[in-house]
């Protein structure tokens, strides 16, 4: 067991938490912490608010917009197979009020890409409905950190 202080308080955590702990800060599996292992679990952490905030931003313009999700689905996806282009992502914020950077477009379809090797397999599409589970998920946990 192992105790941390943090200035304010004082958590207690067992051995197999930081087991867990060490398996995931150890990215190259060698059995040790070092520099760089800390700077990839902090690059992907970086990453993870990114994304994070966008999603968040996302989900205020499709509230502000007042439509549905499949709504917009039916509305944008032009070959009706369930993802989004580039193009087609960014009309679909566009028409809820949000104009994302080309950086933040790359950085959704990069993180909801899809699999399934539709109509655009040779382009970059983004699996709208992995969007809206991962954007309820992040909208309830800045929820529940507001309490």
């Amino acid at each position: 067991e192992i105790m941390f202080h943090d200035g304010a308080s004082i958590t207690y955590f067992s051995a197999d938490e930081i087991e867990c702990l060490f398996r995931a800060l150890d990215s190259d599996g060698d059995g040790a912490i070092r520099l760089h292992d800390l700077e990839v679990a902090l690059a992907a952490d970086e990453s993870r608010r990114r994304l994070d905030e966008a999603l968040l931003r996302v989900g205020a313009a499709l509230q502000w917009r007042g439509v549905d999700s499949q709504e917009l689905l039916v509305r944008f996806d032009g070959n009706g197979d369930g993802n989004l282009d580039k193009v087609e992502l960014g009309q679909m914020l566009d028409f809820c009020g949000y104009r994302p950077r080309d950086a933040e477009l790359d950085l959704l379809i990069a993180e909801f890409r899809s699999a399934d090797g539709g109509a655009h397999s040779a382009l970059e599409t983004l699996a709208f409905s992995e969007l809206i589970r991962r954007l309820e998920q992040v909208q309830s946990a800045e929820l529940l950190s507001q309490f």
